[in-house]
């Protein structure tokens, strides 16, 4: 799926999965998408858009292959979502707010809410006013579930979960996508939680992707290396005399400090061939980032 759009201020093209439809094979079918940005930075609008909640004032937005306005609302029906804080009838039960969904679908099975109920831990309580649940979030995830979806778009779902309720979630979305090959576009500002999810990253800034990104990327990206803080204007020197010395290091020299991944041996050793060249080091740490880390660096 693409969505190319323009929409205050908001101009991207988003590559939420590889494919064009149903007739050719989709590689981003099965892939787990964890959108990241600050507050204000567009997740939401980004997904009111694809799940037609918002439009966009120009541009051209296509969804699982289709692009005019009946393929689009056609192709929603392949999309199931929870958007914001979802808003359903208090008086009713959740059972019975799940029915009025299917209908709203065009689900046929009968069975069908008592199904959506199962995978989120409500069986016991499908029957009782939704103004008793503590919280909407896992009769939204519910119906979320009404159709087999080809693109699940879940904004915040783990939001006001308990440990254990956050546990069971997770695992839920992780089931759904080994048992349905479900593509799913997740955002969360939980981003320890959501880096057990994701399979892929789309960071947005100010209503712009600054970064695209696989989790083996991002792996690497943020594996530990040894950062050399040297004195102003040495870079190039230290990075000349270690690889003279070490040509298979990982080395990256930004501006004035050598980032150093493979290296495995003293840091006594490596002060040695530094200060026989005659740079100065101001300091050796080992460094690793979190995805949060990565987030605030990269907008930064």
């Amino acid at each position: 799926m693409q969505a190319v759009f323009t929409c205050e201020g908001f101009e991207q093209t988003i590559p939420v999965c590889h494919g064009t439809g149903r007739s050719q094979p989709d590689a981003g079918k099965g892939r787990i998408y964890g959108l990241v940005g600050n507050n204000g930075g567009g997740k939401t609008t980004l997904m009111r858009l694809i799940v037609g909640l918002g439009y966009p004032d120009s541009g051209k937005m296509t969804l699982l292959g289709e692009s005019t306005p009946k393929g689009l609302r056609e192709a929603r029906r392949r999309v199931g979502a929870f958007i914001e804080t979802p808003i359903y009838n208090g008086s009713v039960s959740g059972r019975a707010n799940l029915e009025i969904l299917c209908t709203l679908y065009g689900v046929k099975d009968r069975d069908m809410p008592r199904k959506m109920l199962e995978p989120v831990g409500l069986s016991d309580r499908g029957r009782q006013p939704v103004r008793h649940y503590s919280l909407g979030q896992r009769l939204g995830l519910a119906g979320a579930f009404a159709i087999q979806s080809e693109l699940l778009v879940l904004d915040e779902p783990l939001n006001g979960l308990d440990p254990a309720g956050t546990k069971e979630v997770r695992e839920l979305l992780l089931r759904l996508r080994q048992e349905q090959g479900a593509t799913m576009l997740i955002s969360s500002h939980n981003l320890a939680q959501l880096n057990l999810l994701a399979t892929d990253y789309i960071i947005l800034h100010r209503g712009r992707v600054v970064e695209e990104i696989t989790g083996e990327e991002l792996a690497r990206q943020c594996r530990g290396y040894l950062s050399l803080r040297l004195e102003p204007g040495q870079g190039r020197a230290a990075y000349r005399a270690l690889k003279d010395k070490w040509d298979a290091l990982g080395m990256e020299q930004v501006e004035d400090e050598i980032r150093l991944r493979n290296y495995e041996g003293s840091h006594q050793a490596l002060y040695g061939v530094l200060t026989k060249a005659n740079v100065e080091v101001e300091s050796l740490e080992p460094v690793g980032l979190s995805l949060e880390e990565y987030f605030i660096r990269l907008t930064r």
